[in-house]
């Protein structure tokens, strides 16, 4: 099932993708090294690459065009991830973990040149050539770089949101006062409250500082009339529980 020829063949797409300019690789610059095992597809803006469900016979290398990936949470609610960078494999998970189909649904947001590798021929190559193996290590790593950063970033996000979450409830606690809201409470409280460590409380406090929505106060949080009024409108428009106004 592989030879000689068929690992040249694999090394020389390998190259051209992750040693060469993908951004300018047309169809024919791999016409020469495609087989029946191999084979390159365009697929227009709005195509589906992957569809969740289908059989992990096929890995897809998205040589270039933007694109995004859907799954499910544990939940079943989907989780969309974007900005997935190029080049990138798609569909390689279930051959490496056993799950032998795919989990994800992938979807061109603009045209995309994908490379169609049979998944037990890849493997096998992977097996024979371990340059071609380590340019996947390599791309692998990236991928999980950009993960681990929209990670934190949506991380960051999130506590942020949670503390300003939280300085909205209590100004309706205490009554919806007029001017400057003053929210004199115990830093430890407040952490337990928004669900993060007291290091992590006066980071979220630093930031949201550095944009002029809140003051570190001596006995808590200062937050400016202008401030607070944003922060009514933006969760106003959302159904919080636990808010009673008039």
């Amino acid at each position: 099932m592989y030879s000689e020829e068929d690992r040249k063949n694999l090394r020389a797409i390998f190259d051209l993708v992750f040693r060469g300019n993908p951004k300018k690789l047309q169809i024919r610059d791999f016409q020469p090294y495609l087989n029946s095992y191999i084979s390159a597809r365009i697929y227009s803006k709005g195509a589906t690459i992957i569809r969740r469900g289908e059989p992990a016979t096929t890995i897809y290398l998205v040589v270039r065009g933007r694109h995004h990936l859907v799954r499910e949470s544990e939940s079943g609610s989907p989780i969309v991830e974007d900005d997935l960078g190029v080049p990138n494999f798609q569909g390689i998970a279930p051959a490496l973990n056993g799950i032998g189909i795919h989990v994800s649904r992938v979807i061109a947001d603009r045209e995309c040149l994908v490379i169609l590798f049979q998944t037990e021929y890849l493997m096998r190559g992977l097996e024979m050539d371990g340059r071609c193996a380590m340019d996947i290590i390599r791309e692998l790593t990236m991928s999980m770089g950009r993960l681990r950063s929209r990670m934190d970033a949506t991380a960051v996000s999130s506590s942020d949101e949670n503390l300003l979450l939280y300085i909205y409830r209590q100004y309706f606690v205490q009554g919806a006062p007029e001017g400057d809201f003053y929210l004199v409470d115990n830093k430890n409280k407040i952490a337990a409250a928004v669900g993060v460590s007291l290091r992590t409380l006066y980071r979220c406090i630093e930031r949201l500082e550095a944009n002029g929505q809140v003051n570190l106060a001596y006995r808590g949080l200062m937050v400016p009339e202008a401030e607070m009024k944003k922060i009514i409108l933006h969760f106003s428009s959302n159904s919080v529980p636990g808010v009673v106004r008039d």
